[in-house]
């Protein structure tokens, strides 16, 4: 006993000095002696966390089973599991340690983080000013707060956050974020003059071509994000930017060469590259070899949690429902994300299991109760299983549907005047020549970043437009405690996206819910002649109501709308929409959405 203590601290010694594999070579060789201690495990696990992170969970799980109340290795797999965003169970490891340590630095930085990636904005907050009155030195706090507003579209405030931690300490993440707010206000020249005060990373390189991307320079937005991925190979989000613009730029001999020049070569060195490889061959069309380089990641890695989710999209998309559902179902046992739930939820309505479906939907919205594709499932059970009462409590397309006309804004003479000057404002924001490789748009473009964050002045015009009509909406919303739409009716409200969307011949949308929205809110900016209400096959009309699943042959959409300009759309975002195609030889039908939170 005394010699294999003499042996656990010199496992310690060489983990403080970061020799990794010694000391997990004592570990294992400690346990196979048959003595199982909580800290040898707890150890162990800490050794193994960055190079097998499925490993380190089983010896933190059995190193928790014997040792319940040691918080520090809570803490320590709390940190595991936000490193291999497994958010949930990290979620309620960092609350157990709330009790003991209320004021821990990486308590509520873990809290306040996975609040953030959760888009629970209110409770991320709450956690980050907690740590703020705590901790005020700690520019760490500011930076995710800056984040956090970025994410939210609120510029203005990130920036004054950004600069606030500018005033405690001078670092390479608070330059970074600066950065990174300045290309979201469109500022170029600053973001470029900041991005330039720091050496050369991947990370670097790869914003200076996000900057140049957003500023229609592809050529030198090509430039740093190829010296992103020659810096580190591994950038997933440098890969995905620069196969993104080859795709939308109709560069075909170019796409997803990034990928293919190191996965012919030798194996992909994390499970990451393997899925990001996979999506965009899959979202491309390419599915059998999304297929076979999934395959070639389990080969590798064994049967992981995302790899086997990736694999059942896969299977989803080719209609084995049936393979879907036990590769879903497999994969939710290791991970039980709100992502992984909802698509063995949605599998699991494909192959007739309603009541499962339903019981992993509640599940979810638990989870996150503002979910709205969460929200559009449960009213999909509803439907299907007769409960049509709920059902249209639900969607009440009556109260929740708005459809008006916008009226001239101030200063101008007429509607058509004010009208042309926006459309040729957003035709000019239409840089791409492609639709989007992971959005609803088929046969069309869609334009770039936040459209509100631009300073052209008609854009704002139409921003100022519409405010009103948004609050008119909700003004007249009824009141109900209970229902997803109206209980987080505060009166007040904030875009918390926008965007243009132009359709050619033959472009549709695919039905679709907005995950993230509380409101969705759609303006026709632009309706070919093809396009009219007396056409009864309503070719280029507004669905809603109808989903993807095609769960039945009956299934249709339970209203249309048929576009004309000027006019405005408003509804809940858990509505499922879409498009019916339309052709019009040489025109276009141009969209301004925006999705809308409540404040």
């Amino acid at each position: 006993m005394q010699n294999l203590k003499v042996i656990f601290s010199e496992a310690i010694r060489l983990f403080e000095k970061s020799d990794l594999t010694s000391c997990a070579r004592i570990c294992s060789e400690i346990l196979n002696q048959g003595f199982v201690h909580a800290e040898v495990l707890h150890l162990y696990a800490l050794c193994l966390k960055d190079a097998d992170a499925l490993q380190a969970n089983d010896y933190f799980e059995r190193a928790l089973a014997l040792s319940p109340d040691n918080f520090t290795l809570v803490l320590n797999y709390a940190n595991c599991l936000l490193s291999t965003n497994n958010l949930s169970q990290a979620k309620d490891l960092f609350e157990r340690c709330t009790a003991a340590m209320p004021d821990n630095f990486d308590v509520l930085y873990g809290l306040a983080y996975i609040y953030n990636k959760q888009k629970q904005f209110e409770k991320s907050s709450f956690y980050i000013e907690k740590a703020i009155s705590k901790h005020a030195r700690q520019a760490r706090f500011f930076v995710l707060q800056a984040r956090m507003l970025l994410e939210q579209h609120q510029l203005d405030d990130a920036l004054q956050t950004i600069l606030a931690a500018e005033k405690i300490t001078h670092n390479y993440n608070i330059v970074v974020t600066k950065g990174l707010i300045l290309r979201r206000l469109r500022q170029t020249s600053a973001a470029m003059m900041c991005l330039d005060s720091l050496p050369d990373t991947a990370e670097v390189c790869f914003m200076k071509g996000c900057v140049y991307y957003d500023a229609a320079d592809y050529e030198k937005a090509e430039f740093f994000l190829l010296k992103a991925i020659e810096s580190d190979e591994n950038y997933i989000d440098a890969h995905e930017s620069l196969n993104k613009m080859y795709w939308e730029s109709d560069l075909n001999a170019k796409f997803l060469k990034s990928y293919s020049n190191i996965f012919e070569k030798k194996k992909f060195p994390s499970i990451g590259m393997y899925l990001s490889y996979a999506k965009n061959l899959f979202m491309s069309g390419d599915v059998v070899s999304a297929e076979n380089v999934i395959q070639r990641g389990l080969d590798n890695f064994g049967r992981q949690h995302s790899l086997l989710h990736a694999q059942g999209g896969i299977a989803l998309s080719e209609k084995n429902y049936e393979k879907a559902f036990l590769l879903y179902k497999e994969s939710l046992s290791q991970n039980s994300n709100v992502r992984y739930i909802l698509d063995f939820a949605s599998t699991s309505i494909r192959v007739g299991k309603l009541l499962l479906a339903q019981q992993w939907l509640d599940k979810a919205l638990a989870l996150e109760p503002n979910n709205q594709e969460v929200i559009a499932y449960r009213g999909l059970c509803f439907r299907l299983t007769g409960d049509i009462q709920h059902y249209n409590w639900l969607n009440n397309y009556d109260d929740y549907v708005s459809v008006e006309k916008l009226q001239t804004p101030a200063g101008y003479a007429s509607f058509s005047e004010f009208w042309s000057e926006l459309k040729l404002a957003i035709t000019r924001l239409h840089k791409t020549t492609r639709q989007p490789l992971d959005q609803s748009v088929r046969n069309g473009t869609q334009t770039v970043g936040y459209l509100f964050s631009s300073p052209d002045p008609i854009i704002q015009t139409y921003k100022a437009l519409i405010e009103p009509h948004v609050q008119n909406y909700l003004n007249k919303l009824p009141l109900d405690n209970h229902h997803p739409l109206l209980q987080r009716n505060t009166g007040r409200f904030r875009f918390s996206g926008a965007w243009s969307v132009k359709l050619g011949n033959a472009g549709f949308h695919t039905n679709h819910v907005h995950p993230e929205g509380w409101l969705s809110l759609c303006t026709y900016l632009d309706v070919p002649p093809s396009i009219n209400k007396d056409d009864p096959t309503q070719a280029g009309w507004l669905k809603l109501g109808q989903t993807t699943l095609s769960v039945d042959n009956a299934e249709k959409p339970d209203r249309t709308i048929c576009p004309e300009e000027g006019l405005c759309v408003i509804f809940p975002s858990f509505i499922w929409h879409g498009t019916i195609p339309f052709s019009a030889e040489g025109g276009h039908r141009m969209t301004l959405p925006c999705d809308i939170v409540p404040v």
